[in-house]
Formats: C-alpha cells, structure tokens, sequence
C-alpha cells in the first residue's frame, strides 16, 4: 500500500505482511524511496524498516542476513536503475 505520495520526488510504502501466502517470515515492512536534487545529477535514495516474525531473538538471527546478502541485492537493483536511466 502506497502511503506517501511525493510526485517525482520520493514514495512510501507497507506491505500487507500478514496476508495470506505473503511468503516472508516478517511482521511488518515499510519503505520510502526518494530522489535528491544533487547539482546537475540526482541521488535516489531508500530506506527500509523490516521487522522479523518471532520477537527480539529473531531480529538478533535476521540483521546479518538483510545487512549482508540484502544490501548487495538492494545495490544491484539500484544499479540496474543507474544503468536504466543513463540516455
């Protein structure tokens, strides 16, 4: 579910984790991306909270997995984008 709108600028999201079938042991996500103005380029930017199923002692378990394999993946799709919008 969008809920932050900032046409051109910067969006936010949730993601219904609760739904039946959503295939991720998480209790909530929530992200926002966004575009800075940075001279004559642009930084795009993104931030996620992700809070994992099973209490304290699984937030322990899952920080080394989203902060090593989950940030090189997120910086692969941030480098197809680069790579998308160079003319």
């Amino acid at each position: 579910t969008c809920d932050v709108w900032d046409q051109g600028h910067r969006y936010g999201f949730k993601v219904d984790a609760g739904a039946p079938g959503y295939p991720f042991p998480f209790k909530a996500v929530r992200g926002d991306w966004g575009v800075d103005a940075a001279g004559s380029t642009s930084v795009i930017w993104m931030k996620m909270e992700i809070e994992p199923k099973g209490g304290p002692w699984a937030t322990w378990v899952a920080a080394p997995l989203l902060l090593g394999p989950g940030t090189l993946i997120l910086k692969g799709i941030l480098r197809r984008w680069a790579q998308l919008m160079r003319p």
